[in-house]
């Protein structure tokens, strides 16, 4: 039987939550089938860092699985799609396929991240990472203040008006790696409507670099030295899609600036007290629009 047939063969018969040899492979290249409630893949063995890697419905990671009372560990390619889809079974294949002498399997494992990178290019998902740099910028900002001993609290993916939040005050974070324009999208009329306390804005400039400067990692470790609970920053950074193991957490930028703005009457932005009776013109559900930073006064938090 073919590779590429064995492979949907077993998903049929697999029990539940149990792992099945792919037979062809068992004596050179071993891999395995998987068939959960939630979805199917395959597994090879692994010992190398670990890997977490999605997009869509697909994931690549490392799990620690108990064979014949031993411990093991191996790498998944998974998928949440409650049928058999033709397209992630040929990437299936691909993963799971030696090669004649065992160079695609020793390539995947020298560098599962690549090979998870070149197929997400092949399939067009380049363009839906979130940007890694606002996720950098919100911590700097939190690392700042942290610093300075006064509580913050990150936001991140929840439901909140706000990035950071202090006893005192929010703070919204915005940031750009175009250094020669200070400018930046509010995407809603409640964005900048203060609350109960003093808005600030804070803005970040990058600069993406090849292992220097910050990165999410990096940005953690200084957070737990600083005796933050980084579980919490964790849980996160999980929801937002940088979970634990994502190489996107080791992107590196460096941070060129870091100007706060207080959000008052004379900061330009459009609020639902811009309207007549605070009401939104008729047939306008909501607006997003530019703000221009030049001019406005500012503090440098980086002196």
């Amino acid at each position: 039987m073919e590779l590429f047939e064995e492979i949907k063969s077993n998903w049929k018969l697999d029990i539940y939550n149990k792992m099945q040899q792919i037979e062809s492979l068992k004596d050179s290249y071993p891999a395995w089938t998987i068939k959960t409630f939630e979805g199917y893949g395959v597994a090879i063995l692994y010992d190398g860092d670990d890997v977490r890697e999605d997009f869509s419905n697909a994931a690549i990671y490392c799990e620690q699985i108990d064979m014949n009372g031993e411990n093991h560990k191996v790498l998944v390619l998974s998928s949440k799609s409650s049928t058999m889809d033709s397209a992630f079974t040929n990437l299936c294949f691909d993963f799971v396929n030696p090669g004649n002498n065992g160079e695609y399997r020793k390539a995947l494992l020298a560098s599962p991240v690549k090979w998870w990178a070149s197929w997400k290019e092949l399939l067009g998902n380049k363009s839906i990472d979130e940007r890694v740099y606002d996720v950098i910028g919100e911590l700097a900002v939190l690392r700042y203040y942290a610093r300075k001993g006064l509580n913050p609290k990150w936001n991140g993916p929840n439901q909140s008006s706000y990035d950071i939040e202090l006893d005192d005050s929010f703070v919204e974070v915005k940031s750009s790696i175009n250094r020669t324009k200070k400018e930046i999208t509010i995407s809603s009329i409640y964005q900048l409507s203060n609350l109960n306390k003093k808005l600030y804005l804070t803005f970040c400039t990058f600069e993406l670099t090849a292992g220097q400067g910050e990165s999410i990692n990096s940005l953690v470790r200084d957070l737990r030295l600083l005796g933050y609970n980084v579980a919490t920053i964790n849980e996160a950074l999980e929801k937002k899609g940088f979970g634990v193991g994502k190489s996107d957490r080791n992107k590196t930028f460096i941070l060129h600036s870091m100007y706060q703005y207080v959000v008052d009457e004379n900061f330009p932005k459009v609020i639902e007290q811009s309207f007549v009776d605070g009401v939104l013109p008729k047939g306008i559900i909501d607006i997003s629009y530019t703000v221009d930073l030049s001019g406005l006064e500012a503090v440098n938090l980086m002196e």
